[in-house]
């Protein structure tokens, strides 16, 4: 079946169009700074259990990655062998459910991570990483695959953002699979879990922001006592149910990982450098601190390279890509902009990019995420 096809599904005709020059047009020399970071909520994904999620879950612990001997270590490329990780929950539907579920139920159950009242029209954007980037990496480019997102507006300022699958996405061979599993260890109660998903809010450039990421591991405190999962959520029974959508939660991991501990781990082949104009948008997008980069020959490791965003910013990798940088959050303005000017029939959008232009479609499918799912009550829960 044609990519067009699946492009424009259920999609009216485009009503509007941006090109780069438009972005081009708004950007201008300077600097961009992600402020007020807060963690909202986490979970894990079960291993081959469907689709139950863990809450708060935890990332994988870090483990031995400072006493790496060059030339001492082989990894295993992708798909070659067992890998702890696993894509297979990424096709859960609706995609956004879990980000409402997890936030609505750390702010029931787990209420010591919220200081003041929560709601969630009070942000501008509530979307993945992995959606910011993919908008990054069209406005700073004239050439890309194609790509939909999903919209859906929330009371009258609030946008969702979400994937949609075409079942095309082609993954290059890596190591890094095997790198995390080598180095990474469960965290305590997540033992038979796949990947952890964190979900944090912040104000980039002027807009609120809601967004969530996978985290790869994460520096625990040797000094540090082992929190209670359970005991932060002691009303909470052994398994929940979400009324009407097939998606259980259990609880389980921590609460109390915190935002400056979090890695991303990566591989690279050794007589490369670092690509920061890919890479470092995703540790800025999350505001994950640490990198650890494993530079290897055909899998052999020679060298561990240990980033953070401090010592990027020393190095000036933050400076060459401001004015990149830029270039996302004046898109998502532009967006938001034409889509709330569409009053009710700006409800239910999709953003299509074909040709290098970026389309604006009205959806005929309806709702991503139903309006109950917005209320956090213990009445969309049942045991």
């Amino acid at each position: 079946m044609p990519i067009q096809y699946h492009l424009l599904s259920g999609l009216a005709p485009c009503c509007w169009t941006i090109k780069h020059r438009k972005v081009e047009a708004v950007v201008e020399e300077g600097d961009i700074q992600i402020s007020d970071c807060k963690y909202l909520s986490s979970y894990n994904w079960l291993h081959d259990q469907g689709s139950t999620i863990i809450i708060p879950g935890s990332p994988n612990v870090l483990q031995d990655i400072n006493s790496i001997t060059p030339g001492s270590i082989q990894l295993i490329a992708d798909g070659e062998g067992p890998s702890q990780g696993s894509g297979r929950n990424e096709m859960f539907s609706p995609h956004m459910l879990p980000l409402f579920v997890a936030v609505n139920l750390a702010r029931i159950r787990g209420s010591q991570i919220y200081e003041e009242p929560f709601d969630w029209t009070s942000f501008h954007f509530i979307t993945d990483r992995s959606l910011l980037r993919r908008l990054h990496s069209w406005a700073c480019t004239k050439k890309g695959p194609p790509f939909r997102i999903d919209m859906q507006r929330l009371g009258s300022e609030t946008i969702v953002l979400s994937r949609y699958e075409m079942n095309n996405t082609h993954y290059p061979r890596s190591f890094g699979s095997s790198f995390e599993d080598m180095f990474t260890r469960p965290a305590e109660g997540c033992e038979n879990t796949t990947t952890h998903h964190r979900i944090v809010s912040y104000d980039m450039a002027g807009l609120k922001m809601v967004v969530r990421f996978e985290v790869d591991a994460y520096l625990q405190d040797p000094d540090a006592t082992k929190p209670d999962a359970k005991s932060d959520c002691t009303a909470a029974p052994e398994e929940l149910r979400l009324s009407g959508y097939d998606l259980k939660i259990r609880s389980g991991g921590s609460w109390e990982v915190p935002q400056s501990s979090l890695v991303e781990l990566k591989t690279t082949k050794a007589l490369n450098y670092p690509k920061w104009k890919k890479d470092y948008p995703q540790l800025f997008l999350s505001q994950t601190p640490h990198s650890y980069r494993a530079f290897h020959d055909n899998g052999t490791i020679t060298e561990v390279q240990h980033d953070t965003l401090d010592s990027l910013v020393a190095r000036g990798i933050h400076r060459r890509n401001a004015e990149a940088l830029q270039k996302l959050p004046k898109l998502l303005k532009l967006i938001r902009g034409e889509v709330i000017k569409r009053g009710d029939r700006g409800r239910h959008m999709s953003l299509v990019c074909q040709g290098g232009d970026l389309g604006l479609h009205y959806r005929m499918s309806g709702a991503l995420i139903p309006e109950s799912v917005m209320t956090a009550t213990n009445n969309l829960f049942e045991v």
